[in-house]
């Protein structure tokens, strides 16, 4: 998984095309984490790297609010018999 260094922070990314994606995205989820998606059919686009350093306020923000909801979602905890 390709790595990039933002504010001292070491951000993990993917990179996907889609054919139904009619423009560059970025998403964070909580499975996939950051994931820079490309139109499939586009020719000459912009490097993740250079997206990412571009929309930087945004990709901290984003990976903050994940780690925020990691940190407090709700524990499962299982009764025997359940």
């Amino acid at each position: 998984m390709p790595n990039l260094k933002l504010n001292g922070q070491i951000i993990e990314y993917s990179i996907r095309k889609s054919k139904r994606a009619k423009r560059i995205s970025m998403r964070v989820d909580v499975n996939k984490g950051l994931e820079v998606v490309y139109p499939a059919n586009m020719k000459h686009a912009p490097s993740a790297k250079d997206i990412l350093t571009q929309h930087s306020p945004w990709v901290l923000e984003a990976i903050k609010r994940l780690h925020t909801h990691h940190a407090t979602r709700f524990q499962r905890r299982y009764q025997h018999g359940e």
